[in-house]
């Protein structure tokens, strides 16, 4: 019963990999600005009933976890990746998936889209009280179901990308954090007020440090060259590619960062900070067109890292170089792949296949062209 009331949105065999004695983390804490070395990792990343009392999201996680905790347990060992359209390559991208989109910087974001988008909702209403809108939160009293059931729903529009591990051999560790993965495009970082990040998005980056000294990356490769084509596994030699990534996890975490070695506190104060006015206050921005009086269109998109990522073997190819940027704005990194998945998604709507049921929908489709 206690398990299930202590419910961790990052699972605690991803955590013991950047622990020595898998049973403690050291973290830094930037709301508070606190240093803490060796916290017990049952406290992490977990918050009282989290998906909920009745345990169902809990135990679709666990299903998940026991799978996918082998897999990246072999991946760091021995460098694996696992090849193309194999069961283990679907474990991994429902796992990195269902991740991005099951911690408490997500809660967080979606509460922050409901406040935002219904007061400005309301703002138009005359009989509104504005100064009374101000003082009270709209949100959501299980804002994570939507993008839990998207992301399952959803996790197949990252098939396409292609894989490649990082790993370490500088004296700086990789980090990570309560929100450790991040969606990134350096495709688009010269686009103001665009990220790109969708999962379908053409110039999707994918980052997830696996332990101190290996990092799995998902990529767009028609978009980017990673180290030597020929190659999956790159060897990183530089500290300040190690930096970049590690900015990453400063940026994209939502209140702590997690490190491995006592003997990096002061690295580690020294960044935080560096990075701390780099961080965005608000998750997500909204952006507004028309007035009150004739209808206002109302839009939103994730706050964009404030940063330019610079990973000496992450290169743009030449071709993606030469895009305008009005050619990269909502560009489908591939386009059928995602028509399928609209269809897909119509149907589950429709009660014909169950969120779950991706690959029995394509054996079905194959059979009727």
């Amino acid at each position: 019963m206690a398990e299930k009331k202590k419910q961790h949105y990052v699972p605690k065999f991803y955590l013991r990999n950047f622990s020595k004695d898998e049973k403690s983390l050291n973290l830094y804490n930037i709301a508070n600005n606190k240093l803490i070395i060796g916290d017990s990792i049952r406290n992490q990343c977990s918050d009282k009933y989290f998906y909920g009392k009745d345990g169902k999201i809990e135990n679709v996680f666990q299903n998940i976890e026991s799978v996918s905790g082998e897999l990246l347990k072999k991946m760091v060992a021995v460098n694996y990746l696992p090849r193309y359209k194999t069961v283990e390559h679907t474990i991994l991208q429902l796992f990195i998936v269902t991740l991005y989109s099951r911690t408490k910087f997500k809660y967080d974001e979606l509460n922050e889209i409901i406040d935002k988008i219904g007061k400005s909702i309301l703002k138009m209403h005359p009989d509104v009280d504005l100064d009374l809108l101000d003082k009270v939160e709209l949100k959501f009293d299980d804002p994570l179901q939507l993008p839990l059931l998207n992301s399952i729903t959803n996790y197949h529009l990252a098939q396409d990308l292609s894989l490649a591990l990082f790993i370490n051999n500088t004296n700086i560790s990789f980090i990570t954090s309560d929100h450790p993965v991040v969606y990134y495009n350096k495709w688009t970082e010269d686009i103001k007020n665009f990220c790109g990040v969708g999962l379908a998005s053409k110039g999707l980056l994918i980052f997830l440090p696996l332990s101190p000294k290996v990092l799995l990356l998902l990529y767009d490769s028609s978009i980017y060259i990673i180290g030597n084509k020929k190659d999956s596994v790159h060897i990183l030699d530089n500290g300040g590619d190690i930096e970049d990534i590690n900015l990453l996890q400063w940026l994209n975490s939502n209140d702590n960062i997690y490190f491995y070695n006592d003997y990096d506190s002061n690295r580690i104060i020294a960044e935080s900070k560096k990075y701390s006015a780099k961080r965005n206050n608000d998750k997500i921005k909204i952006q507004e067109r028309g007035n009150s009086s004739q209808g206002k269109l109302i839009g939103f998109h994730s706050s964009k890292l404030n940063m330019a990522l610079n990973v000496s073997v992450i290169k743009l190819r030449k071709q993606a170089k030469r895009m305008n940027n009005e050619n990269k704005i909502l560009e489908v990194r591939n386009p059928k792949l995602f028509e399928l998945s609209r269809i897909f998604r119509n149907k589950v709507d429709n009660g014909q296949y169950a969120a779950t049921e991706w690959n029995e929908f394509i054996e079905d489709f194959v059979k009727k062209s």
